[in-house]
Order: structure tokens, then sequence, then C-alpha cells
């Protein structure tokens, strides 16, 4: 007997109602202060955080006080839909809320059927006794299930975040103004986490028709970064930012999270015929970092920086901000580990390697491209859809009961009303109120 007594302190604990509410505050604090995080620390330092200790233990709890709620709250919900046919009695009305006492000359069956017309009108299930001297009626009566309805849409989110890291793929990818991508060219994806998943990536594409940014005077801060897509098989047009995704499933979110320079470099011969020309890729950002490619027509490694607004002071090329306003690139060309040649040119100028002449005559942005895909966010929509509809269909379609008995006294009749309101008492009294006065003013239709 003690620990069965024990066991049931611990269930009423775990499943009581103010655990539940204590739960829930927290957990939205707790999403608050994380989101706040996310704007603040890197990414890194967030998931570390969301995948805590302390979090680990609130879900289990959570997951526990939900469930053992479910448990205890399963059988009223179910026994509460059940019709109840029942006859009421006066005594029950009177300890009751929301009960009032109207008199009425007309007799019981005509206020009665009265009444259960102006309520079935309303939608109300109407139930009578055998003289028609008691009316019930009834509305929404299956309320009760959106609560349980909530609480189930909350175990879909649990499992749904507990799957996540299981099944979520996440790549980068850099893709130029002009160029096109798409996840079936798996070679492309960099970074990929966990590795060897690239697989797990649904088919799409994407090409990007611009990516520009914008700098706040001379500081390597942001005030714009953008890039404009279009996905394959689409002719309307997506814009991408840092904080706003392109979705091209509903499990799969694609933002842009960083920017670079790709600028065009054509090789002609002494008579301008092009031997060679094409985007490249350059690690070079922010300005002042060199990063290198190779021909294929000639056996020179070209090391480029690119000064997006330079200017020259006494023979020195400096910077002045990172917005395109004129542009420079400071080009050596080696073989091996020896330097051939180094000069400053502009986009009209060329540097001559011996027959040969290089140019960069345009420049765009490249775009470094962060994909997630995440099967596991289709449990946690449905836990939200669920949730969302639980509540809907508990607060908004609330039950409604009204129960009427008419009592002869003399010649006049006495009927006691009540009803139930589960979220506006106060309004409930004021309806009944009015159908009072209502019942005083009817007649008699003979």
């Amino acid at each position: 007997m003690e620990k069965a007594s024990r066991a049931t302190a611990v269930f009423n604990l775990l499943s009581s109602k103010t655990l539940n509410i204590f739960l829930l505050v927290s957990g939205a604090v707790y999403a608050i202060m994380l989101l706040a995080w996310a704007v603040a620390s890197p990414n890194s330092q967030v998931i570390l955080i969301a995948n805590s200790l302390p979090m680990k233990l609130w879900l289990t709890l959570f997951v526990i006080n939900n469930l053992l709620c479910m448990i205890r709250f399963f059988s009223i919900a179910i026994s509460s839909l059940e019709l109840d046919k029942s006859e009421p009695t006066i005594e029950s009305l009177k300890k009751k809320r929301n009960y009032i006492t109207v008199v009425s000359a007309l007799s019981a069956q005509e206020v009665i059927s009265r009444l259960a017309a102006r309520f079935r009108a309303r939608g109300y299930k109407t139930i009578y006794n055998a003289d028609k001297t008691t009316l019930r009626a009834i509305r929404w009566r299956l309320s009760s299930l959106g609560t349980l309805f909530f609480h189930f849409s909350l175990f879909l989110i649990v499992f749904g975040i507990v799957i996540s890291p299981m099944l979520r793929t996440q790549a980068q990818a850099i893709v130029a103004e002009g160029d096109t991508l798409s996840t079936e060219q798996g070679e492309r994806l960099i970074q990929v986490e966990p590795k060897d998943t690239k697989d797990r990536m649904p088919k799409f594409g994407f090409t990007v028709k611009k990516v520009g940014a914008r700098f706040w005077k001379d500081e390597l801060l942001f005030t714009d970064m953008r890039a404009t897509i279009q996905p394959l098989e689409s002719e309307r047009e997506e814009l991408v930012l840092l904080t706003k995704a392109w979705k091209p499933t509903l499990t799969t979110y694609v933002t842009l999270v960083g920017i670079g320079y790709a600028p065009l470099y054509r090789l002609v011969d002494d008579n301008d015929v092009e031997v060679e020309s094409g985007y490249v890729n350059l690690a070079a950002f922010p300005p002042g970092i060199e990063d290198s490619f190779r021909l294929d027509t000639i056996p020179y490694i070209v090391n480029v920086k690119v000064f997006p607004d330079f200017r020259k002071d006494k023979g020195k090329v400096t910077n002045k901000s990172h917005n395109l306003k004129q542009l420079g690139y400071g080009i050596s060309l080696a073989l091996g580990n020896t330097t051939i040649t180094s000069r400053f040119v502009r986009p009209n100028e060329s540097i001559d390697v011996g027959r040969f002449h290089l140019s960069f005559p345009k420049m765009v942005y490249w775009g470094q491209f962060k994909i997630i895909h995440n099967p596991g966010l289709i449990f946690i929509w449905l836990g939200f859809l669920a949730g969302l509809t639980g509540l809907v269909w508990r607060l908004v379609f609330f039950r409604k009961d009204f129960t009427a008995i008419a009592v002869s006294d003399k010649n006049v009749q006495i009927i006691h009303l009540h009803l139930r309101d589960d979220y506006f008492p106060n309004k409930a009294i004021m309806d009944l109120q009015d159908l009072a006065k209502q019942i005083e003013r009817w007649k008699s239709d003979g």
C-alpha cells in the first residue's frame, strides 16, 4: 500500500497542471533566449546551447509530463463525449454557476418548445424528457478532443526535434553570377555534414542572376548582402538573404552566408585572338587577401589581389572602401616558386606574358549558399499544425450546455435556467438574463 501511494503521489506530481504550466512557460522563455543567442552568437554556439544537458532534462520532463497528462485526461475526455441523457434536477442546477429563474404565463411545453427551436437554430443538439418539461441543449460537446489533439501535437514536435540531428544534412556551394547549380552535381557541394550524405539532398537547382553587397562606410560591415536566383524549370525569381531563405522543398532551406569576387579573365595573343577566358571564383575577400588560379594555355600560376575601391599614394596601392567603385587588381605571375612579373592593372589594362596578354575586363560576385535539408521538419510542421488545430478546436469551439426545467406553480410556470460556458461565465449570466427578459415577454400563440 505504501509503494502504491508513493507511485500515485509521483504520478500526480508529474502530471499536475502546475508542472505543465511551469514547463510551458519555462520552454517559451528558453526559446526566446535561444533566439536572442542565435542573433548574437555563432551558429555552432547556439547548437551547443540547444543540445545542453539542462535542455535535454527539460525535454525529458516535458515528454513525461505530457504523456501522463494525456493518460490522466484521456478517460475524462472520452467520457465527456458521451451524450448524457439523464434528467437534471432543480437541486443540481442551484449548485451551479450561471443559474437564474424566470416566470412565464405560457405552458411548460410551449416554453420548452420555443427554447428548443431557438437553440437548434444556433446549432445546439436538444434533448427533452418524456413530458417535455425539461430541455437540455448541447453545442460542441467534442471540444475536449481539442485538448488531446494539442497534447498529441507536442509528441510530434518532440519526435521531430529528436530525429532531426540523425536525418539533417548541411552543405555549402559557391555559385557566381550567371552560373547554375544543381544538387545532382555532388562535387560542387562542399563542407557536407555529416560526411558522405550528399545523396540525401533532394534534386533541385537554381541559376544565380545577381549577387551584391554594400558596406557601412569603410568598415567590413555589411549593410546589405543578397542574391537573386531563378529556380530551374521556373520563370519566377527568388530573393535569398542571410535571414530570408528560399525553400525548394518543405524541408530544405537555401540561404546566402557569404560573398566573394569572381573576375572574368581573358587571355589573347598578339593578334587579339582569344585563346582562353572564363570566370574564376577567388577566395580573395576581404580586399587585400591574395588567391591564385592556373591557366590552361601557359604554365603560370596567377596570383590575384582585388581592390574594389583603390587609391594610389606615392606608388602604393591602398583600398579606400569595400564597395565596388574603382576596381583594380594586383596581379603577379609565378612559375613554380619564382615570380615572373608583377603589376597593378585596371579592368581596361592587361599584363604581357610573352606573346600573350592577360586582362580582367569584368568582375562579378559569387555567393556562398548554405543548403540545409532536414526531413525531421515534416514532423515539426505537422506538430505545429496539429497543435494549432487543437487550440482552435478547444478555445474557439468550446463546449456550451444549456438546461431549462419548467415547474408549474399555481397559474404560472417557473423556468429554471442554467448555461455552462467554459471561458466566459460573466457573458453567460448576461445571456441568461437577456433570455429571461425575452421569456417574460413571450405570449401564447393561441
